[in-house]
């Protein structure tokens, strides 16, 4: 396992962090100081022993206690606090209340830290106690805290589980969570519930009560006495009517005096919960709709997914039940479903009041017959790992990491790549269309500064106009793709503060907050160009191949010596790997079309002086060690300059494909020139006539040629 060099621009900090590695003999080889106290046991084996600063590990997470104490104390009442973790999955809060203040309320408690503190910072247990143990130090002294156990409350009313649904899942509970008493307004996941605890409470409700819970409800209805109400109406109600059947789930309640609805569309794989945190930031003035797709919820293994279309129009039925003012949000792969969603909705004639996409601009496979039909017979998304995916989602901050087992997170990565299928299949279908169905609603582009994803962002969500119109941008400034959990705040404020019928068409308009920026785009450039290009290179590169490889098959057929073929292998490299750095500035820095243009030339001269030699004065080896030489800085200036010039041959939303395709043509011509000259067992001669990187050959018995005639042909 590796580590980094260093940290960015900290040389002290790097200094102190990355030290010597005094296990290896490698005066080179560092290793990191993760602040783990450890010993090297006689076996070998490394015995971790703690941490040596107070840092905590809980859930997965990394938290500084003395941060979450410091809010703690911010609170008027509390004297001091004191943070641990307990049973490997409590974290609990330990005050001290002021002399002649009274005892809050957990709610009050938590309620405050949630104005500051992340939510896995927050205290599942708040623990009053008289004084905080001290060593002979006068430091705190985690181990002397007590252990938490279900007597001590805080002194708001509790109230014991009444109804038989109410008992039976406050038994439940107790079991999962390891606690002795669940009352009423217990919340399950201050409880120290989990993602994968939740789960296990979806399978333990369906086997005591023969109903199945969404994973959803349990985000949705958080409190037991919440939840065993929900249960309840799903056993009472009719089995058709079920709210668990429908597709749009509401995750937050408007006002009554409020009248603005956002549906949102999750992203690949996800599920509707993953809203929450938005919807908790747009507060009581938005009612919050989220879709939940078939096929998503871990806890219903069995419910098959279905196609693109069908999903559209299911969102569609239970969007014409809506009323008031309509917004649309999808997050980066819901961004095709969003637009569609609100494309078939204005041809029913309901009224979209804005679009907005988040972390995602138009990307496509690339479009055409031919791939149309690879992409319907061959399973080319399959030619990417579920590892490789996997990495791609953690680089961008994400993952599968709270799931169990493996079972389940292959069912989570059969719904991405359903999920990313259908949007490239989606984006290829309608950017390539004749017909342009334009949006009459505003579409709002959100992307975070720092997101991979939506690189070159200033340029890029203009592709958003072959959909619209009306197009505009907001940047998050330090966000990465994950914005919508981890700056969830900004985001309802940006959606918020959108008002998309005053918004001005001009030709640009920036607002130094978000950055805002719109101005006209361009339409889309035809692949035709890109064919052409890419057919050309492709030709290009066989013939310098074939011409290089038959040219050392001479060499050594008319010395016989090894060394003179090797040789001039390396002088078909070397200059070529010399010259390269200045070659790519060169290309980043001028006409790119110029450079394609001056190197084929000069390979072609090359080519067609080589042909006058042979057909005039005789051909010697020095003259192809010059052709060599000359072939290979002149593809070391075209190679640069034709990966560069892609990006201006193909529309943004078709790069990634186009990439692929031209490393594949590059390998294809490569692997190509030796399999066509090596398919027969000939023995190959110079003939008197080339053109384009093209040598022509000839085949002859290489019994009737002696050593002699070959000095002679030097």
């Amino acid at each position: 396992m590796g580590v980094a060099q260093r940290y960015h621009n900290r040389l002290k900090l790097t200094e102190e962090r990355f030290r010597g590695d005094p296990f290896i003999d490698d005066d080179d080889a560092r290793i990191y100081r993760t602040g783990d106290r450890a010993c090297r046991r006689l076996d070998g084996l490394i015995e971790v022993l703690g941490r040596l600063d107070e840092q905590l590990k809980y859930n997965g997470h990394r938290i500084e206690p003395g941060e979450i104490e410091a809010a703690c104390s911010a609170i008027p009442c509390v004297l001091a606090a004191a943070v641990d973790v307990r049973a490997g999955r409590h974290l609990v809060a330990y005050i001290v209340v002021r002399p002649g203040h009274e005892t809050p309320l957990l709610v009050e408690i938590r309620d405050a830290l949630s104005r500051i503190l992340p939510r896995h910072s927050i205290p599942t247990q708040v623990m009053v106690v008289e004084q905080l143990p001290k060593t002979p130090n006068g430091k705190l002294d985690r181990r002397a805290l007590p252990d938490p156990d279900g007597s001590l409350r805080l002194s708001e009313i509790q109230l014991l589980p009444a109804s038989a649904v109410e008992q039976s899942l406050a038994g439940i509970w107790a079991t999962l969570l390891e606690t002795e008493c669940v009352y009423l307004n217990d919340c399950f996941f201050e409880l120290g519930g989990t993602s994968f605890t939740a789960l296990r409470l979806t399978r333990a409700v369906e086997a005591r009560f023969g109903q199945r819970l969404a994973l959803l409800d349990i985000y949705r209805h958080t409190r037991l006495v919440d939840l065993a109400a929900h249960l309840e109406d799903i056993m009472n109600a009719p089995r058709g009517a079920s709210p668990v059947n429908r597709l749009l789930h509401e995750l937050q309640k408007a006002d009554q005096s409020s009248t603005r609805t956002l549906v949102c569309i999750p992203y690949a794989g996800a599920q509707a919960a993953v809203f929450q945190p938005l919807a908790k930031a747009l507060g009581p003035d938005w009612q919050v709709l989220a879709l939940q797709i078939p096929g998503r919820d871990w806890s219903r293994a069995d419910e098959a997914m279905i196609s693109f279309d069908q999903l559209a129009a299911l969102c569609l039925q239970e969007l014409q039940q809506l009323s008031g003012t309509i917004f649309l949000y999808g997050h980066c792969h819901g961004g095709a479903l969003t637009i569609e969603l609100a494309r078939r909705a204005e041809d029913l004639g309901i009224k979209i009041e804005g679009v907005v996409i988040g972390a995602m601009f138009p990307m496509s496979r690339m479009p055409g017959r031919l791939f149309d039909w690879l992409y319907r017979t061959l399973p080319i998304d399959r030619l990417v790992s579920d590892r490789a995916i996997l990495e791609e989602m953690r680089a961008l901050g994400g993952g599968l990491d709270e799931y169990a087992n493996g079972e389940e997170q292959a069912f989570v990565m059969r719904a991405v790549r359903h999920d990313a299928r259908a949007l490239e299949e989606y984006f290829a279908r309608t950017l390539t269309s004749d017909t342009r169905l334009r949006l009459r609603a505003p579409v709002l582009s959100v992307v975070g500064e720092r997101d991979r994803v939506t690189e070159h962002y200033t340029e890029r969500y203009e592709e958003w106009r072959h959909y619209a119109d009306d197009v505009s941008l907001r940047v998050i400034p330090k966000a990465g793709h994950s914005f919508l959990t981890h700056q969830a705040d900004q985001l309802g404020q940006i959606i918020d503060e959108w008002q998309p019928s005053r918004h001005d068409r001009a030709d640009s308009v920036v607002n130094s907050h978000f950055g805002v920026v719109q101005k006209m785009a361009k339409p889309l450039a035809p692949m035709r160009d890109f064919w052409i290009v890419a057919f050309g290179q492709f030709v290009s590169l066989i013939g310098t191949s074939l011409t290089q490889l038959f040219l050392s098959i001479w060499v050594f057929q008319s010395t016989g010596r090894v060394t003179d073929y090797a040789f001039l292998s390396a002088i078909s490299l070397l200059p070529g790997i010399l010259i390269g750095p200045l070659a790519g500035a060169v290309a980043d820095r001028y006409d790119r079309r110029l450079i394609l243009l001056l190197s084929d030339l000069a390979s072609g001269l090359a080519t067609l002086g080589l042909i006058g030699i042979t057909l005039t004065s005789g051909l010697h080896i020095w003259h192809v060690y010059a052709f060599c030489a000359v072939s290979s800085v002149a593809n070391a200036f075209q190679r640069p300059a034709y990966l560069a010039a892609i990006a201006q041959l193909v529309p943004k939303a078709f790069l990634g494909a186009a990439n692929g395709i031209t490393q594949i043509g590059g390998g294809a011509g490569v692997l190509a020139a030796p399999l066509l000259a090596g398919g027969a067992d000939w023995d190959f001669e110079l003939a008197s006539g080339s053109f384009g990187g093209f040598v022509d050959v000839r085949g002859c018995a290489c019994q009737s040629r002696s050593r002699e005639n070959s000095q002679q042909a030097l």
